[in-house]
């Protein structure tokens, strides 16, 4: 088991030290869910109930090993973000387009691993989170994953009106449905 306190200066370094399996909380270790589905599920929820997703996050991670220790639920919290965020800081993010829908992309995700990695996500029985979030964030541009994220963006910096013009085009065909939780 590879006991990890989210409060420490770093996060373990993926190509010489084990991917964490435990979290320390309260001074104590405690075993965590590390499955990726874990990690699709978590983002899911959080894309669509914000930080009122923080109880059911945090008993999902951490199964039976919940403890009723006073502030233990909110040092829960912390390292569950924490673990989801692979052990960056967890940075506030100012209201952006989305580009990205864990929900309605998952044929994409799905391609891009078998065609990219050799790997069936959907028989996968699990890959550690942070293994599955770096190959992710690693697709190539030319995936179906990263090319969706691009044209649902704005336009590059510089483009031209006729460049503006086809990507607004394109824009409409990658669109994402309306979340929950946008008013528009």
């Amino acid at each position: 088991m590879s006991v990890v306190d989210p409060t420490s200066t770093r996060a373990p370094h993926a190509l010489t030290e084990e991917l964490p399996s435990a979290l320390v909380v309260l001074g104590s270790p405690v075993p965590i869910n590390t499955s990726h589905r874990y990690g699709i599920q978590s983002l899911i929820a959080l894309d669509q109930l914000g930080e009122n997703a923080a109880p059911y996050l945090v008993e999902y991670l951490f199964g039976d090993n919940i403890s009723d220790r006073e502030g233990w639920i909110e040092e829960a919290w912390a390292a569950t973000r924490w673990f989801l965020n692979r052990g960056q800081a967890v940075r506030r993010q100012r209201k952006s387009r989305r580009v990205f829908c864990w929900e309605h992309d998952q044929d994409a995700i799905i391609a891009d691993f078998s065609r990219y990695y050799g790997v069936d996500l959907v028989t996968c029985p699990a890959m550690h989170w942070w293994a599955f979030k770096m190959r992710f964030d690693n697709l190539p541009p030319e995936s179906e994953c990263k090319t969706r994220m691009f044209h649902r963006g704005p336009a590059p910096k510089g483009s031209s009106s006729e460049q503006k013009s086809e990507h607004a085009r394109i824009s409409k065909i990658y669109r994402l449905p309306a979340s929950r939780g946008d008013d528009s």
